[in-house]
């Protein structure tokens, strides 16, 4: 699952749902799904980790 780049704000990683991440503020981001499944969500919150994102 890639993580591609929007905007400055917006992000989605391209799975099957389609999960957005929009930044609220320097570190913090809103989280628009997380997956079909378990392995999707844990698959966006090394995407989270990996840019310093809660």
């Amino acid at each position: 699952m890639e993580l591609i780049k929007i905007t400055d704000l917006c992000y989605y990683v391209d799975s099957p749902a389609k999960i957005g991440i929009i930044k609220t503020g320097e570190s913090e981001v809103c989280l628009i799904d997380s997956g079909s499944d378990k392995d999707a969500g844990k698959k966006v919150l090394k995407h989270l980790d990996a840019n310093g994102w809660t």
